[in-house]
């Protein structure tokens, strides 16, 4: 889908992460949910407009369409970044009473901290590597199936995806610069498991949700 319609599969992309996003607040009302989902994807936006201008340029095909998709993108994302940053902070003062206030507080600083001192990619790594992957790996342990033979499936399903990005990198390599290379088989990557990844993390709350009035 990304190769025939590179500008639609980007906005696609980008509104699917804003509810997988909002999800590391679960515990939270639907929509401070999209809001954090919509602050975390639209801070970079906000901050640093020309990167990710540039970056967006990489994943689409250059033309005065994709430009005027491009351009339009960052002009929504920066209006949202607004809405949300004033809902989120009206939010979590309305709840400072609340046992996740301390949290909330720390998600935000650390965040805002991120987009502002580091390179738009670097904040995505520390957002997944810091925050959003630990959260969802606890979520998993609780209803994965810790044996042998289910950790050994999941190294397997890890190596697989490496090997077949690397070999999407090395073709890709071959016509475009290894920056755009690597920035196309990230995002195209993520685009393609993003859907099966909240498919089954929707399958984790399920599970979760009726095992708890069982």
């Amino acid at each position: 889908m990304w190769v025939i319609a590179p500008a639609m599969s980007l906005i696609i992309f980008l509104i699917i992460s804003v509810w997988h996003f909002g999800g590391d607040w679960s515990d939270s009302s639907t929509f401070a949910r999209l809001s954090f989902g919509v602050w975390v994807l639209c801070l970079p936006a906000a901050i640093s407009p020309n990167e990710v201008m540039d970056i967006f340029g990489d994943l689409i095909l250059q033309s005065l369409v994709a430009d005027n998709v491009v351009h339009l993108i960052i002009d929504v994302a920066e209006v949202l970044f607004l809405m949300s940053s004033l809902y989120l902070a009206v939010n979590i003062t309305a709840h400072r009473k609340a046992p996740q206030f301390k949290q909330r507080i720390i998600d935000i600083t650390c965040l805002a901290a991120g987009a502002l001192l580091l390179p738009i990619m670097l904040y995505f790594v520390l957002y997944f590597c810091a925050l959003h992957s630990p959260r969802h790996l606890l979520l998993s342990f609780k209803t994965v199936d810790s044996s042998k033979s289910s950790i050994i499936v999941i190294v397997l399903l890890t190596l697989l995806t490496l090997l077949l990005g690397t070999a999407a990198w090395s073709i890709i390599s071959d016509y475009a610069s290894l920056a755009t290379a690597t920035l196309q088989v990230i995002f195209v990557g993520l685009f393609a498991l993003t859907v099966p990844h909240m498919f089954i993390i929707h399958l984790f709350e399920t599970h979760l949700t009726k095992r708890e009035f069982d």
